[in-house]
């Protein structure tokens, strides 16, 4: 028997409802995700084909996966991310860049709805499968009827005080009836059902939008010679090689000295004077990533166009190498001033953002090599550096940073300055990690102003270990009356923890 994709919106939809109406999010993503993508993949099927589509439908699961693992904030914003991805692929399996993918995602968000009612008005009743007209003809006996009671009767309520008390009475009387059901029909309950039709429609309705495809395929990976006819002679190219030599020459030997400089005194000359090492790495970390950055972008701006196919350019292309490989050089050693900011000030967020965006700029490097070397276009490095942007944030979603980073510095808490305002501000889901008594507390506080100077602004064991405490009663209230589908591993460890540790 066919079954409609009509159907499948409206079973999708009673399921996100029941998933996720009046619960937050864990187990119950990763459920939905695995039903309506298992059910696209065997209606898609030849979409599945095209490797981009594949990338996106396993990033998604992934994403999801992670969620259930560790349901940090950043995995459900990857998570957010790969689904909308995904969309924007299915409505174009041949694109490749995800630039290009984000955009007829956001095309998507209209084009999926109108598919939807366009193929319902297209499609005669008699033609509709039989399971799918008794369906919605209890739907629209029983369902709608029973909304929009409630709707009236809620707007009623709202504007009458008499009414209100009627309404409660009455109210009162259906959940003595129908227990839990009756909590379906709500505005909350409405807007859950609808939301996740929506979510379906934009993936089970992605409409083909062949202008971005076809504009996608007009941007080719590799630059081809453009002829043109110059006033006067082919001057003006040999004169743009020359200072583009000149350029990179004088710019190799200025980095050559940065890096000398940063070898000998950031790689094995360090030595910590005792200050907070903020020139030392916040300021002079941002402008290097930023000169980083500057400079791939003027080896982009030099082989734009002819002059990578002009026959005495090998020179230029060895500075350009050079120049880019002395960059990564660079990289290394921001990543080496990260690394004595850590060990000295312990783990935070930016310092284990720097990583990871270390490696995006690193690899960004390496595309922009090739585009030297093999002649590439700015749509080679554009869709490259997008997946592997892609890829990196789904890479941070692996791990919960907040249990790491609360093991880490209370590991090194007497060998690195211990942030205790910043730690009692981590999830929950590290509270296992984050318990200490005064004792130690003091003792570590003491060691630090003796190595650091006191810090005015830093709280003390006392406060620190009172929001702790509260941030635990909190979390072992909450969790006690959590649904199972709003389970996730990672909680459900640290309260195994909390209290075995109680008991």
């Amino acid at each position: 028997m066919k079954i409609s994709r009509h159907f499948i919106v409206l079973i999708l939809a009673l399921l996100f409802s029941w998933l996720f109406f009046k619960r937050s999010t864990g187990l119950n993503l990763l459920i939905f995700d695995s039903i309506a993508l298992s059910v696209l993949y065997f209606l898609d099927r030849e979409k599945f084909q095209h490797t981009t589509v594949r990338i996106l439908f396993i990033g998604t699961l992934i994403a999801a996966v992670c969620v259930t693992w560790h349901n940090t904030a950043w995995s459900i914003f990857a998570h957010h991310m790969s689904f909308g991805l995904l969309g924007g692929v299915l409505a174009g399996p041949r694109l490749k860049n995800l630039v290009n993918i984000a955009f007829a995602g956001i095309l998507n968000i209209i084009l999926s709805v109108q598919s939807y009612f366009n193929t319902r008005k297209t499609t005669p009743l008699h033609a509709q499968p039989k399971t799918l007209k008794r369906v919605w003809y209890a739907v629209r006996v029983g369902f709608i009827p029973v909304i929009v009671v409630a709707i009236f009767g809620t707007l009623y309520a709202k504007s009458s005080p008499w009414f209100n008390t009627f309404w409660l009475k009455f109210n009162a009387l259906l959940r003595s009836l129908f227990g839990d059901l009756f909590e379906m029909f709500s505005f909350t309950w409405l807007f859950t059902f609808v939301f996740g039709a929506y979510l379906t429609i934009y993936l089970f309705f992605a409409t083909d939008n062949d202008r971005v495809a076809d504009a996608e395929m007009q941007q080719p990976d590799d630059l081809t010679r453009k002829r043109k006819r110059y006033r006067g002679s082919i001057l003006a190219l040999k004169r743009e090689l020359h200072i583009a030599i000149l350029l990179f020459g004088t710019l190799n030997l200025l980095l050559l000295g940065q890096n000398v400089l940063d070898i000998i005194h950031v790689w094995f000359g360090f030595s910590w004077n005792g200050d907070y090492l903020k020139q030392f790495v916040h300021e002079g970390t941002y402008l290097l990533i930023f000169s980083i950055i500057i400079s791939a972008g003027l080896v982009i701006f030099y082989f734009r166009n002819n002059l990578n196919h002009y026959k005495n350019n090998r020179l230029l292309r060895w500075l350009a190498s050079l120049w880019l490989a002395q960059n990564v050089v660079l990289a290394a050693s921001v990543a080496v001033r990260n690394m004595h900011y850590i060990n000295y000030f312990n783990l935070a967020y930016k310092r284990i953002g720097i990583f990871f965006f270390l490696i995006a700029v690193i690899y960004g490097l390496y595309t922009v090599y090739r585009k030297v070397t093999r002649k590439k276009t700015i749509n080679y490095l554009i869709r490259t550096n997008a997946m592997s942007i892609y890829i990196i944030i789904l890479s941070i979603g692996l791990f919960n940073w907040d249990t790491i980073i609360a093991r880490y510095n209370f590991k090194h808490a007497q060998e690195a300055y211990i942030h205790l305002n910043f730690l009692s501000k981590l999830s929950a889901s590290a509270l296992p990690y984050l318990e200490h008594d005064i004792a130690f507390l003091e003792t570590v506080r003491y060691e630090q102003d003796e190595i650091y100077g006191r810090d005015v602004y830093a709280i003390t064991p006392e406060t620190y270990v009172g929001r702790i405490e509260t941030k635990k009663t909190n979390f072992l209230t909450v969790y006690a009356r959590r649904h199972w589908l709003e389970w996730n591993y990672d909680d459900w460890r640290a309260y195994r923890k909390l209290t075995s540790a109680s008991n």
